[in-house]
């Protein structure tokens, strides 16, 4: 975190130092060093931000696993049902086993989808508190820079 704001500080000298243009009131900077800097502050993101990108990509794909499969199941539940249900010889047992079996289908999709909650859920709040602690320092930095450009506006 240290290299974000030591990089925003010299991107922020690099500006501050530059005159002014005459007519534009505009500054003019090296854009090598500009996109150097940037280039370096990119690399200095925490690894936090892009870790929260990856748990939210893997979250969709665990949850849209988690559907296929309980929708799978739901499918071969009702198959097997609609099966038995045709046997006249054994209505009754087959449609005691198939309530069974997809209220076991029903409790095992619930137990699936609490479970990937949560852990997302720990590991999104993990992620999130690092994310916040990254956007205070960078709006002190912006607070800073303001002050500093008020200044020199003066």
């Amino acid at each position: 975190m240290d290299d974000v704001v030591a990089i925003i500080d010299e991107l922020e000298d690099l500006l501050l130092s530059k005159k002014k243009g005459f007519f534009s009131g505009k500054v003019y900077v090296d854009q090598d060093k500009v996109a150097e800097l940037l280039g370096q502050l990119r690399d200095a993101v925490p690894q936090s931000f892009y870790d929260a990108m990856s748990i939210l990509k893997q979250q969709d794909e665990l949850i849209a696993d988690a559907q296929r499969k309980a929708d799978a199941v739901l499918r071969n539940a009702n198959a097997t049902r609609e099966k038995l249900l045709n046997e006249s010889d054994i209505l009754a047992q087959a449609k005691e086993e198939s309530d069974a079996l997809i209220r076991s289908t029903r409790e095992y999709c619930e137990q699936l989808k609490y479970s990937v909650t949560q852990k997302l859920d720990a590991q999104l709040y993990d992620s999130a508190v690092r994310l916040n602690e990254s956007l205070m320092l960078i709006d002190e930095v912006r607070n800073e820079f303001r002050k500093r450009t008020n200044k020199d506006d003066r």
